[in-house]
């Protein structure tokens, strides 16, 4: 240990003065001294460098207002305090490796060279341990290789035109801050990292700096601010990675950072109650990166932020749990990545975000069960939304009245609700492109795409979709102006609900496994593919209109399961592509009967079916038509009275007459069969007459007659001849008198045959009268517009 030589402060004071009287250029140097009292050196004019080694002062050095010409250095001192309000210096001031206890000021001071403070220990007893507020410095500001401050340095609006270098500083001020730097102007970098330790908040609240490199810096302030750079202008980047670690919240609201903000590789955690760890809004940047080995634990807002270039969370963790972990709502952005092995713990929310180029999830896990996983309601991204390629999220993924320019494309991801919230929530959204939700897709939870509009297609082939027992595709009132396909390997354990959408080309369920297809009132532009791989069990089409029908007889459920009433299209194919696929008229009334009671459809197959040239086709489907239409319990015939009345006429009476109808004539796509049994009965007839003719069997029957009877073996000017066939005519045809039946009938007291011949002729007339109302009945249904 060197031995100190004691001196005086006055004594020391009067030897500086007379030294720099001298002017031979040689700075005033003083070593090994102690000095003893207050040194009062302020207002002096130092016209010489002054430099203090190894010394000791057991007062505080009084520097107010001092002109120095030359250096100021203070090396491996033992200090207590110094006062330098006002200081010029036109070199350094020097306090490397000084000990000091008590206040340093450097208010309103100018040093046209550096302050160098480096491997200095500062404790402050009262006050700042620093006050260099409104201290201007040409040069920089070194506070590095082990410096130590237990105390606030305060560089409140500060100009410094180099660089603050704080690496490896030790700074401790847990109830306060460690280094207050609000308005400072710094042309240079702050860098504050290789292990760079602040215990206590560091604020650089409208601070304008050239960049702030905190790489392994310690910023600890549990529970309350860490870093405050609200309002911060950042002229290159501000770079909290590699190693830095935060504990506490950074806020970093209003600030604007014209390079990037790059927190790769940060860990940021303990913010104080219900506030956010990075609380970040309306920023201004060109890009921010919480990319690989990123960790907040806790909340990260961004919202109303504008970032030129890009929002990247590759590979990044970030932690609040059943609250929102990630908040960039009314971010303006490049593009945001939130992919590549990024895992959320908790809600993210973009909320009326505005993206140039691409929102991209690739690869990325959200979870937040049973709460919004992914909220983009809203949105206005003008490139492609990617929640692909082992994207996972639990919790809901929204996406209400967003707009997205190209293209929705969740291929091989996996998303996960649960009963009272959606998987997958996408209403109102308007896509410039295709929506795919194909090859691998998965969704445990309701999928929802209502009134939504796609211009490309909706691709859902080989996607899963489980919802058992409830809603699994909703997608009513859904407008695509290109085609849906539901097919190959697609499969919906639970409802698919199409009602009233409209699909431009054609909807495709080729090999698809749906548990139930409702699909009220929807439009398919060309071909309805329905060709189920399994049955569904229930289907309802009803009003729906598509263009081409292209089905399996399997691909309908049995059991009045089917609804078609009201269904519409304007072609079927029966032929297929292959023999599998081709359906016979059998099997097409099989599907009509199977489903519940649809006239208009009957109606409609049977106009395909003659515009096409398949006329017994048609006639069969109209003859199923009338015989279902008896089947039906509420079968009624209904008409207008002239007194408004209605009046109702049903039941077992228009069941006969359908019966009637169908066993005669067909509903008149059967009249030959009339005609061969008129023909059979008239032959039939002609023979038993002609037979009762040569038995004399026959006797004339007109009243009033004069003279002998006439016998029918005979004729006479005066009565008509009985002749066979024409009697046997008349008696068919009712009305028609051909002076054979009102003159001639069986003579039944004869004989056992004329008796049966009595009956016959009445049999043969009512049978008659039944021909002539089967033959209008017939008629009428033809031209009936109701069939």
């Amino acid at each position: 240990m060197v031995l100190l030589q004691e001196i005086k402060a006055s004594d020391l004071l009067t030897d500086i003065n007379e030294k720099m009287k001298a002017d031979d250029g040689h700075p005033v140097e003083y070593k090994d001294r102690a000095i003893i009292g207050d040194l009062k050196l302020s207002r002096m004019r130092l016209s010489r460098a002054l430099c203090f080694a190894n010394c000791t002062f057991t007062s505080a050095i009084d520097l107010t207002a001092t002109q120095a010409d030359g250096d100021l250095i203070f090396v491996d001192c033992e200090m207590h305090g110094l006062n330098a309000p006002s200081l010029r210096t036109e070199g350094h001031l020097v306090l490397q490796r000084v000990h000091n206890v008590g206040a340093i000021s450097l208010m309103r001071g100018r040093l046209n060279g550096n302050l160098r403070c480096t491997g200095s220990t500062f404790e402050a007893t009262d006050g700042p341990a620093l006050d260099g507020r409104n201290l201007q410095v040409e040069g920089g500001v070194q506070l590095d290789e082990g410096f130590a401050a237990d105390g606030e340095i305060t560089i409140v609006a500060a100009q410094i035109k180099g660089t603050i270098n704080a690496r490896g500083a030790q700074l401790r001020n847990p109830s306060g801050r460690t280094i207050d730097a609000s308005h400072l102007a710094l042309d240079g970098e702050f860098l504050c990292g290789a292990a760079f330790r602040s215990e206590g908040e560091l604020r650089l609240r409208l601070a304008r700096i050239g960049a702030l490199h905190a790489r392994l810096g310690h910023f600890v302030n549990p529970g309350r601010y860490a870093l405050m750079a609200e309002g911060i202008q950042v002229a290159t980047g501000l770079y909290l990675r590699g190693g830095f670690e935060a504990h506490g919240m950074v806020l970093l609201s209003e600030a604007n950072v014209r390079g990037e903000i790059n927190c790769t590789g940060g860990t940021f955690a303990d913010p104080p109650p219900d506030q956010a760890v990075i609380e970040a809004e309306h920023l201004t940047a060109d890009a921010v990166l919480m990319q690989y080995q990123f960790r907040a634990k806790g909340k990260v807002r961004l919202d109303g932020s504008t970032i030129t270039d890009r929002l990247s969370c590759n590979g990044g963790r970030f932690s609040n749990k059943g609250d929102i972990a990630l908040s960039a709502n009314g971010v303006n952005c490049g593009e945001i990545r939130l992919g590549d092995g990024c895992v959320i713990n908790g809600g993210v929310t973009l909320h009326v975000a505005r993206i140039a180029r691409e929102l991209s999830c690739s690869g990325g896990r959200v979870c937040n069960p049973g709460d919004i996983a992914l909220m983009a309601n809203g949105l206005i991204c003008n490139g492609t939304v990617y929640l692909n390629n082992g994207f996972k999220a639990e919790g809901t993924v929204q996406f209400l009245r967003a707009r997205i320019a190209t293209e929705l494309n969740c291929t091989r991801g996996t998303f996960k609700g649960d009963r009272t919230h959606p998987a997958l929530s996408v209403n109102g959204l308007i896509c410039g492109g295709a929506v795919f939700l194909n090859d691998g897709f998965k969704a445990e939870g309701m999928v929802e795409l209502i009134n939504t509009t796609i211009e490309s297609e909706l691709n859902c082939t080989n996607g899963r979709f489980h919802n058992v027992d409830d809603d699994a595709l909703v997608a009513e009132g859904l407008v695509c102006r290109g085609s849906v396909y539901l097919n190959e390997k697609f499969v919906a354990k639970g409802k698919v609900l199409l009602h009233q959408a409209s699909v431009a080309r054609q909807l495709d369920c080729t090999h698809a496994k749906i548990d139930r297809f409702y699909a009220r009132c929807m439009k398919v532009g060309t071909n309805f593919i329905w060709r189920p791989q399994e049955t569904p069990k229930a289907v309802d089409v009803s009003h729906s209109h598509v263009g081409n029908l292209q089905d399996l007889p399997a691909s309908w459920p049995g059991g009045q399961a089917t609804t078609l009433a009201g269904f519409a299209f304007d072609e079927v194919d029966d032929e297929g592509v292959s023999p599998d696929t081709r359906i016979t008229i059998s099997q097409r009334l099989d599907w009509l009967r199977s489903a519940a009671f649809a006239p208009d459809v009957y109606q409609r197959l049977v106009r395909i079916y003659q515009g096409d040239g398949h006329s017994d086709k048609a006639r069969r489907i109209a003859i199923e038509l009338q015989r279902q239409r008896r089947r039906q319990p509420d079968l009624k015939l209904r008409r207008d009275g002239s007194n408004g009345r209605v009046w109702n006429l049903g039941g077992p009476l228009l069941r006969l007459w359908n019966w009637f109808l169908d066993k005669s004539v067909s509903y008149g796509y059967a009249f030959h069969r009339l005609l061969l049994l008129a023909v059979l009965c008239w032959v039939v007839s002609w023979f038993l007459f002609t037979l009762a003719q040569g038995q004399g069997l026959m006797i004339a029957a007109a009243a009033g007659q004069s003279g002998p009877r006439p016998r029918v073996s005979e004729c006479t000017a005066s009565y008509p001849c009985f002749v066979p066939s024409i009697y046997s005519m008349e008696l068919l045809l009712p009305v028609v008198n051909l002076r054979q039946v009102t003159y001639w009938l069986p003579d039944f007291a004869v004989s056992p045959l004329g008796k049966v011949l009595w009956y016959w002729v009445w049999a043969v007339i009512i049978f008659g009268w039944m021909m002539a109302i089967a033959l209008a009945g017939g008629i009428g249904h033809l031209f009936s517009r109701r069939d």
